[in-house]
């Protein structure tokens, strides 16, 4: 599967999943993680397929909060590389906060 259609499928996934939980609130369980402690630094740790796949999580939810599922991968493609590029320079940014701050 293409990255590009990877990313596509995964962001579709977290969108879904976003708007139905948008009003749930979980207690952290083991092998459960809150999206709002995910720091830079745990993104760039991934590697290959994972950190792909964190990203898509990551504008799937941001997407979801907007109320929107209208998305441009080109323009998802740009935001992960800055993303990136911020991360390495801000490792102990919020993860979310890092993201908000590029797609605006």
């Amino acid at each position: 599967m293409s990255r590009i259609k990877s990313i596509t499928v995964c962001m579709v996934f977290a969108v879904a999943l976003s708007v139905a939980l948008s009003n749930v609130s979980f207690a952290q369980e083991k092998g459960q993680k809150d999206l709002n402690t995910l720091t830079c630094k745990d993104v760039m740790r991934f590697s290959g397929d994972h950190r792909d796949i964190a990203l898509a999580f990551i504008h799937g939810y941001l997407l979801g909060k907007k109320g929107t599922s209208l998305y441009s991968t080109e323009d998802l493609g740009d935001a992960s590389d800055r993303f990136v590029e911020y991360c390495l320079d801000n490792p102990t940014a919020k993860a979310l906060d890092a993201m908000n701050k590029i797609v605006k």
